[in-house]
């Protein structure tokens, strides 16, 4: 196995810190953008009539595109706070990988800092592009109300494995077997 290094950390490093939370916020944007714009897309679908008790009126496609709205909606804040939760987790092992090889850690700090690895200056701490964003991603915006049929608890799969071997656990034991016994004829 290839010893881990500080300048694998600071890849590491730049992937949770920069690359994701970028990414990140293109979809936490997008998922509050189309937050904003909820009450307008009824809007586009009323037919100018009021109900019988004053109620507005709404177009036979409004509830299809309102659940597809949604849905989009759903999908890009989900992305958004997958995004955010990768993130978070490279940098937690980031911090426990540093804990326990203090040389890495080091490593890491000082390329951090701007300090030359292995002869090469791979972080500027005065670059932009190199350092995380300047404003965190936003949080993602999740529509109101509704839950995606994708949302649902996934089944475990080492469930069954689990349920069989309990089965087999609560099983009586097979009575033992009696030897015949030996006439003494002969």
């Amino acid at each position: 196995m290839a010893d881990v290094t500080g300048g694998d950390l600071y890849k590491l490093w730049t992937v949770a810190n920069v690359h994701l939370p970028n990414v990140a916020a293109v979809y936490t944007s997008g998922s509050s953008e189309m937050g904003g714009n909820q009450g307008d897309i009824r809007g586009a679908f009323e037919t100018g009539g009021e109900g019988p008790h004053g109620q507005t009126i709404y177009g036979g496609p409004c509830e299809a595109f309102y659940s597809l709205h949604s849905e989009f909606q759903h999908v890009l804040a989900q992305t958004g706070q997958n995004l955010l939760d990768t993130a978070s987790a490279v940098n937690k092992a980031i911090e426990n990988f540093s804990e326990e090889d203090t040389a890495a850690g080091n490593d890491l700090d000082s390329i951090l800092e701007g300090d030359p690895y292995d002869g090469t200056q791979l972080h500027d701490p005065n670059d932009p592009s190199q350092n995380p964003p300047a404003e965190p991603p936003g949080e993602p915006d999740f529509p109101d109300d509704y839950d995606s049929p994708g949302d649902e608890e996934a089944e475990d799969p080492t469930q069954t494995e689990q349920d069989i071997e309990d089965i087999i656990d609560d099983m009586p034991e097979p009575p033992e077997e009696e030897e015949p016994e030996e006439d003494g004829e002969g």
